[in-house]
């Protein structure tokens, strides 16, 4: 009797044991699973900062030109033009040239015709030296068109009049 009573406890022993070892066993994750983890917060900002700083590798219209295109888009025509004229004195050929367009853009939104035409020859220069190939008067137009077609859907996204106000500005 006694030693059914031993062999009882040890049984529950043993079943203690092989409870606590299982309990053990399902808290770990299994080779093939990933742990829990909570993400670490610190990890992600570093991420996060190096991407948005550290840009593309290759920005296709610079960063002048692109706060330019900002401002053509907030109606904010002098300073898209200082800034067009930043990008043509100290950019890359590409971002000259890009900022020739956007400038030609910002004046005919302006409604200044005469003066985006006036830059045509010097775009057609400068297309023609980075692309090696020619420029025609319809890819002219549709890269100009291009910026104007942004900033105004920038402008109506913002709730600001898509001609921002201006009657002599084109269609």
């Amino acid at each position: 009797m006694q030693q059914s009573a031993w062999r009882q406890n040890a049984l529950k022993a043993a079943d203690d044991r092989n409870r606590l070892f299982a309990q053990a066993i399902a808290i770990k994750p299994k080779p093939h699973q990933r742990p829990n983890m909570q993400p670490n917060r610190t990890l992600f900002v570093i991420i996060t900062a190096i991407l948005l700083f550290g840009g593309c590798s290759r920005d296709p219209i610079g960063a002048d030109n692109r706060m330019a295109q900002r401002a053509l888009g907030q109606c904010r025509h002098e300073q898209a033009l200082q800034l067009t004229d930043n990008a043509i004195e100290r950019g890359s050929e590409r971002n000259a040239q890009q900022a020739l367009m956007l400038k030609a853009a910002i004046l005919r939104d302006r409604g200044d015709q005469a003066a985006a035409e006036a830059l045509y020859p010097q775009i057609t220069e400068t297309w023609e030296a980075i692309k090696r190939r020619t420029l025609s008067p319809e890819q002219r137009e549709r890269e100009i068109r291009m910026f104007i077609d942004v900033a105004r859907n920038e402008r109506i996204a913002q709730g600001i009049a898509a001609n921002c106000g201006n009657a002599t500005s084109l269609p």
